[in-house]
């Protein structure tokens, strides 16, 4: 949003005022929610970014943008432990593969996620186990049809043009 001081944290009602009213602006710095006392380790994938504010270096969240959110399939094979046949996944090792997937394919350099908006589900391929494909007819029996169709469409142009004429269109 233009016209922002990019080293002060931003209330919620300046925030939700800054929306409200303020012109967006693709250049513009990304709007403070919360600088973090010093000591406070740094972890972008959890929306602590590392800044300078007043020349010091801080750990700062910053007010996402609601209209860049986005959600993802992420499969629990981003996690070692879970090619084993039958294993389910503990809460960790769901971490373990969001992390490991958005290190490895970051859509933007501040991506995050909130680890309490993560669900969890499964996806099943009913074709890839239940379906059985039907053997396909002898070639053989194809082609004869096939040569059939052709003279009998032949026999049609024929009959259409005048016998002079073999046009097999």
């Amino acid at each position: 949003m233009k016209g922002i001081d990019p080293e002060r944290e931003y209330s919620a009602k300046e925030i939700k005022a800054l929306r409200e009213t303020a012109e967006r602006a693709e250049d513009a710095p990304p709007v403070i929610k919360r600088i973090h006392k010093p000591g406070t380790a740094p972890d972008p994938l959890r929306d602590l970014f590392e800044a300078t504010i007043h020349g010091k270096p801080r750990v700062v969240e910053y007010e996402p943008g609601t209209e860049l959110r986005d959600s993802e399939q992420i499969p629990f094979l981003e996690c070692s432990a879970c090619h084993q046949p039958g294993y389910l996944p503990s809460p960790d090792d769901r971490q373990t593969a969001i992390e490991t997937f958005l290190r490895r394919e970051p859509y933007a350099p501040d991506a995050w996620y909130n680890p309490d908006s993560v669900k969890v589900g499964y996806e099943i391929n009913f074709n890839r186990y239940f379906y059985k494909p039907r053997p396909c007819g002898l070639w053989k029996k194809y082609v004869q049809t096939f040569w059939q169709c052709r003279r009998r469409r032949k026999g049609c142009w024929m009959r259409f043009w005048g016998a002079d004429r073999d046009d097999e269109s």
